[in-house]
C-alpha cells in the first residue's frame, strides 16, 4: 500500500510550486535565461536563495567556450545513463586506461566539489566540474560503452551514472545547451 497524501501534504507541496512558479516568471521576465532557470529548478525546488546562487553560477561559467562543450558531452552521458543508477564502480573491471583515467578524475573531482556545493559555493563547484571535459571527452573517443560483456557494460554505465550526479549536484547542464 502506498502512503496516503493528507490535505495538508498536498497543501504544502502545491504552495510550493506556486512559490516556485513565481520564482521561474520573475526571473525570466527579468531577462534571466529559461535555460538557466529551467537547470536548476527542475532538479527540485526548496530554497529560493540557494536556487538563485546555482542559476547565477550556471550563468557565470557558462559564458567559457569550455562550458558549451562540457553540456554536450553531459547531454550525450544523460541521453546514455538514462536509468542506470549511480553506484559502486569496480575498478578491477576496466580493460581501458581511458575508463581508469575518467574514474580516477571523478574520484579526485567529486571529494572537491561535495564540500562546496554543500557550502553553496557553486561556481567553485562548477568550474571543478569543467576539469572533468577532457577525461570525459577521452572516454567517448576510446571506450565502447555498450559493451558485449554484460558486467563490463554495467560498470561502465554505473561510472557515467556517478558522474551524471556528480552534476547535479549543481544543476542539469543538459538543458544550457542552447546558451
Amino acid at each position: 500500500g502506498g502512503k496516503l497524501s493528507l490535505p495538508e501534504d498536498r497543501a504544502a507541496g502545491d504552495m510550493i510550486d506556486f512559490i516556485k512558479g513565481r520564482f521561474v516568471n520573475d526571473l525570466i521576465s527579468r531577462g534571466v535565461p529559461s535555460e538557466a532557470v529551467e537547470a536548476v529548478t527542475s532538479l527540485g525546488f526548496d530554497n529560493v536563495v540557494s536556487a538563485r546562487k546555482r542559476i547565477d553560477s550556471l550563468l557565470a561559467i557558462s559564458t567559457r567556450e569550455a562550458f558549451g562543450l562540457l553540456a554536450g558531452s553531459f547531454k550525450r552521458l544523460i541521453n546514455i545513463v538514462s536509468d542506470q543508477e549511480a553506484g559502486e564502480v569496480d575498478p578491477e573491471l576496466f580493460r581501458e586506461e581511458a575508463e581508469r583515467n575518467l574514474y580516477d578524475k571523478y574520484q579526485s573531482i567529486k571529494i572537491q566539489v561535495e564540500p562546496l556545493v554543500a557550502r553553496e559555493e557553486f561556481l567553485e563547484a562548477m568550474e571543478k566540474i569543467l576539469e572533468m571535459k577532457e577525461a570525459v571527452d577521452y572516454f567517448f573517443d576510446k571506450v565502447m560503452v555498450m559493451a558485449e560483456d554484460k558486467d563490463l557494460r554495467r560498470n561502465r554505465l554505473t561510472l557515467l551514472a556517478s558522474i551524471v550526479s556528480l552534476f547535479l549536484l549543481v544543476g542539469d547542464f543538459s538543458k544550457m545547451s542552447s546558451i
